[in-house]
């Protein structure tokens, strides 16, 4: 491959957000999506104590999780609609991580972001993706 060439996105590979992720063992992790059970197994070995996966259509307790993984969204949920829901299941400044995929964001993510209560500070490039993290605002309306 060459040094321009940009690797093949692999929805089914969560390695890299395991390996982004790093210290996991004191952290309570929900992941919203599809495919989720390999990410799960990596957070898992990784030491996670505790680490649920979702579907939008799941009802979980509120303020329930310290890190929301919006891995793939599923065919025909809206992106409004999962940071509703992770902004729901967030603790007061709980973070967010947002697996993008093409590598180039949209312009509008980020306002997005910013509305339904998260403060966007970091994006990471790895594997052909985005990792875009966010924390949750202590004050964020949206919490319930």
């Amino acid at each position: 491959m060459s040094a321009a060439a940009v690797p093949e996105f692999d929805p089914h590979d969560h390695s890299a957000v395991v390996d982004f992720l790093g210290d996991v063992t004191s952290t309570r992790v929900v992941v919203l999506g599809d495919h989720t059970l390999e990410l799960l197994c990596g957070l898992l070995r990784r030491g996670c104590p505790a680490a649920l996966a979702l579907r939008s259509g799941d009802t979980v307790e509120a303020a329930s999780a310290d890190l929301v993984i919006v891995a793939q969204p599923p065919v025909g949920t809206t992106l409004s609609h999962l940071l509703d829901l992770a902004a729901r299941l967030l603790v007061p400044n709980g973070r967010l991580v947002l697996r993008t995929q093409p590598p180039v964001l949209p312009p509008s993510l980020l306002p997005v972001l910013r509305a339904h209560g998260f403060c966007p500070h970091r994006v990471h490039n790895s594997r052909g993706e985005k990792l875009v993290v966010a924390d949750r605002r202590s004050s964020s309306p949206l919490h319930h």
